[in-house]
């Protein structure tokens, strides 16, 4: 039977080597990592390493020397989320098992650290049912979270500009935790306060993380925000606006301003708002100006640990002390 504990240096550099071979959440992005070969070298031998070891929890599930499966849980103010994960034999049952041994460990140790208050899964769209279905038996719950988007090649043929009365304000982001808590409901008007916090603590550390944002604002009144982010040549907005904006002319061009301005040198726009309504309100003007609907790629799912149930005590299996040195 295979034992589940927090990895040592050998058994992390057994992790990286799955992960590069593309045993992985997002075996893409890995494939991406290795096309350049100074990435590929300073992530396998260097950043990994100390990813992986000193900055986030490796949980692995070991049999005969060999990691089986494996949980990288990494830390976000009071949010745990997974970094990636993976089981080598997904077909197997017995492996599949393993997933819900090492997330039941790490959700273990996370209540009875108690410093902690959401743990969210990072989850593929197309992933198999048995990993949602021990998600839901774990107490998870799939978030209404950017689960939809539009996608264009650019330039658009649409132009316009701004609608009378109306601004897009650049805000620091380390400074817009508090209008986020006031502007992000905007998207969900009939969420419980319950599910508001989960959505805004999970959203919240990505301001840090190379994002620019934009206030709305309308005859100087804030009626949202647009947060961009930029992957290769691809443009990235997230919008949360106010519901009675949802599918106006003026949404319409606030869109089209933004990728305009924000997206001269992309090749690619994807644009996404927070909640599934929002879109669904939005998308026929969206589509008038050229962009198309896709599922989301990933899914992201979450428990309230203190509402999950289950023991408060660390996991049954012992925890291995790394003290070796690394060899990566």
């Amino acid at each position: 039977m295979a034992e589940i504990h927090i990895a040592s240096s050998k058994e992390i550099n057994q992790v990286l080597q799955l992960m590069l071979a593309g045993i992985s959440s997002d075996p893409d992005g890995m494939l991406e990592l290795k096309r350049s070969w100074w990435r590929h070298l300073m992530f396998r031998k260097f950043v990994g390493p100390r990813m992986l070891r000193n900055q986030m929890d490796t949980w692995v599930a070991v049999q005969s020397g060999q990691v089986q499966a494996y949980l990288v849980v990494q830390y976000l103010g009071d949010v745990l989320g997974t970094f990636d994960w993976a089981v080598v034999e997904p077909r197997d049952p017995s492996h599949q098992a393993l997933l819900h041994r090492l997330l039941q460990a790490a959700l273990s140790q996370a209540r009875a650290q108690g410093a902690y208050t959401y743990f969210f899964f990072g989850l593929r769209a197309d992933a198999p049912t048995w990993v949602t279905e021990q998600l839901q038996e774990a107490g998870f719950h799939l978030m209404d979270y950017q689960l939809e988007q539009m996608v264009a090649e650019l330039p658009l043929e649409a132009e316009g500009s701004l609608p009378p009365g109306f601004a897009l304000t650049p805000q620091f982001p380390n400074r817009f935790a508090d209008q986020l808590r006031a502007l992000l409901p905007l998207d969900y008007p009939d969420a419980s306060p319950q599910e508001l916090a989960g959505i805004l603590a999970t959203h919240e550390p990505t301001l840090a993380h190379n994002a620019k944002i934009l206030q709305v604002e309308r005859e100087g009144e804030a009626v949202g925000f647009l947060q961009q982010t930029r992957w290769r040549d691809e443009l990235r907005l997230l919008l949360a606006l106010a519901p009675e904006l949802w599918g106006s002319p003026e949404e319409q061009q606030l869109v089209v301003t933004a990728i305009q301005l924000l997206g001269k040198r992309d090749g690619r726009v994807r644009f996404r708002t927070f909640s599934r309504a929002h879109l669904a309100a939005s998308r026929p003007g969206l589509e008038a100006l050229g962009l198309r609907w896709e599922p989301a790629p990933w899914h992201r799912w979450l428990v309230h640990l203190t509402d999950a149930g289950g023991s408060a005590e660390g996991p049954t299996e012992d925890r291995v002390e790394d003290e070796e040195e690394s060899d990566a």
